[in-house]
């Protein structure tokens, strides 16, 4: 269209179209940049939105690590600033597992995902290291909690890539990573999984509240 409109213009330029035409020409020529130059740039404002959207969602699961860490150099009476800051994870990890899931339904899976990837690993770790806590704090050193290939380190592969082609500007590349989320559902063995499944076909979800543990000796 736009080949058809510069053609017109220089045609119209060398005296091949009369004056009005050749107005008309230019008014619809600059309409459709405008237009172009919108679009682009809410696409843009969308994409930024959501990649600001994204790195702090994984912020917040990579917590999950930090919170082992506090877990482990706590000593007796630091019940309440542990706790505040344990209960603060598990609300900031709902609220952006529910936007991640209105945002896109696999991106949705794929976050969840890998959020209870971390968690999994994480959550016995800081149970455990709670109850044995004394009345000094251990000494600093690497703990069984950072992701490996034998831990959670697949799915931080996996909910990235998948990150960085929901936001690609290529229809193409979005409905890739789609189709490869929805394989991944259909492919995972619980109940749970095939109900998201079945959701995401349908384009609906209803979210079971999981109620945030607290380590045994917290109230």
């Amino acid at each position: 269209m736009l080949a058809t409109v510069m053609s017109a213009l220089v045609l119209a330029a060398d005296g091949g179209i009369p004056g009005g035409v050749a107005t008309v020409i230019s008014a619809l020529l600059a309409a459709f940049i405008g237009v172009a130059s919108l679009a682009f740039n809410a696409a843009k404002a969308t994409r930024d939105r959501r990649r600001d959207l994204y790195s702090q969602a994984y912020k917040v699961s990579m917590s999950w690590i930090e919170m082992a860490y506090r877990a482990h150099h706590c000593r007796q009476g630091d019940d309440k600033a542990f706790l505040e800051s344990y209960h603060r994870l598990w609300e900031e990890g709902r609220y952006f597992e529910g936007w991640m899931w209105t945002e896109s339904e696999e991106l949705g899976y794929s976050y969840q995902s890998f959020t209870e990837a971390v968690r999994s690993v994480c959550e016995p770790f800081i149970e455990g290291t709670w109850q044995t806590r004394g009345d000094s704090t251990r000494p600093l050193q690497p703990l069984a909690v950072e992701p490996t290939p034998e831990t959670y380190k697949a799915h931080i592969d996996a909910f990235l890539r998948d990150t960085r082609e929901h936001l690609s500007f290529n229809p193409l590349t979005r409905y890739r990573m789609r189709r490869r989320v929805r394989a991944r559902i259909e492919a995972a063995p619980t109940e749970a999984a095939r109900d998201v499944a079945e959701s995401v076909g349908h384009g609906e979800r209803e979210d079971a509240y999981i109620p945030p543990r607290v380590p045994p000796g917290l109230t």
